[in-house]
């Protein structure tokens, strides 16, 4: 496998990258919400043309597959499918919250706990939490929707007290805060660490990058069945319209 193509649909980004022998040929986002169905397609097609390659040329697809936006996470699961159901291509589902973790591996030392954030409104967020080690990531919180305090419950309760705390993702300011104050008798704000803003979006180029690792260890999905991971009831907004 030579060429990955890869999908971020699972927050208000829009974005494609092209990852062509271990390294990004080319990666477009559109920061704009609700973008998704009209603008997906086209992305695809212009990120390919950016990279000086066609659609022929792709060996395989990849797809952030949650936990984030229901509506963005079915257009990019249902782009996916349909690209690699065309072509005869492997599928791979990507983790959302993974992807955006390993996405930090040049801050995070050994020691260190990462954790990725999806803001899922009102006080919830979709987390997870990894342990930075020597040679890989550990997972000691799982993927799922979580109240903030919850949250940081969970963290405080799976961090071994050495190392620095990680918020990244489009949550991060939101978990960080009850992370903060989560024990005032201790000096833990200092352990907090808020990616800044220009990092912590999530990036087709991460997904990129994690799906080609996943590709290479045999990781595949069937795309007549293969559903994004949700976690999470949908509920959609009430119509203003009476009955």
């Amino acid at each position: 496998m030579n060429t990955l193509l890869a999908l971020e649909t699972a927050d208000t980004a829009c974005g494609v990258a092209v990852w062509h022998n271990d390294a990004c040929r080319a990666a477009a986002h559109i920061h704009r919400p609700r973008v998704h169905a009209a603008r997906l397609t086209p992305l695809i097609q212009e990120t390919l043309a950016h990279a000086d390659m066609s659609a022929g040329q792709v060996d395989a697809v990849a797809v952030s597959a949650g936990p984030g936006s229901y509506t963005g996470l079915r257009i990019g699961m249902s782009t996916a499918k349909g690209f690699a159901m065309a072509r005869t291509l492997p599928l791979i589902p990507v983790p959302t919250l993974e992807a955006a973790a390993y996405a930090l591996a040049p801050w995070a030392s050994p020691g260190d706990l990462v954790v990725p954030t999806i803001d899922a409104r009102r006080n919830d967020v979709f987390a997870a939490a990894y342990l930075r080690t020597d040679e890989s990531w550990s997972p000691l919180v799982d993927a799922g929707p979580y109240d903030i305090s919850t949250l940081a419950d969970a963290v405080w309760d799976a961090t071994t007290g050495k190392g620095v705390i990680w918020c990244t993702g489009p949550g991060a300011e939101k978990a960080a805060t009850p992370l903060r104050n989560h024990d005032a008798a201790q000096p833990v704000a200092s352990k907090i660490r808020v990616v800044p803003a220009s990092h912590r979006a999530l990036s087709a180029r991460h997904v990129a990058q994690r799906g080609w690792t996943l590709a290479h260890e045999g990781v595949r999905a069937d795309p007549r069945t293969v559903e994004p991971a949700y976690l999470k009831a949908f509920h959609g907004t009430p119509s203003a319209k009476s009955v």
